[in-house]
């Protein structure tokens, strides 16, 4: 849960409706997706500004989430362990926020 924690300090949103953070959605996109591209096209931004939010949570976290290989971004072992912490707390808002 530390990672958890760290990340709601600053990105959990309760007065906009929004429970998790853009950058939240755009990090579990790109853990999903296995590319900032294709996760930014999902995303509908640029890949700059994807990769510069990452760098962000990364800044704030003090661990680097992503291994960069090509054109690929795989997960490092503090990216994986953020994923699974983040992931089904994301499912439940996203579930209850589209009813």
């Amino acid at each position: 849960m530390f990672f958890v924690k760290n990340l709601f300090l600053s990105d959990f949103h309760i007065g906009d409706n929004m429970f998790f953070s853009k950058r939240v959605e755009q990090f579990i996109t790109i853990a999903q997706k296995g590319t900032f591209k294709e996760a930014a096209d999902e995303l509908c931004i640029s890949p700059s500004a994807l990769s510069k939010g990452m760098k962000e949570i990364e800044g704030q976290l003090g661990v680097q989430l992503f291994q960069h290989s090509g054109r690929g971004a795989k997960l490092t072992s503090n990216g994986e362990k953020l994923y699974q912490e983040l992931f089904p707390h994301y499912q439940d808002v996203s579930a209850t926020t589209k009813n």
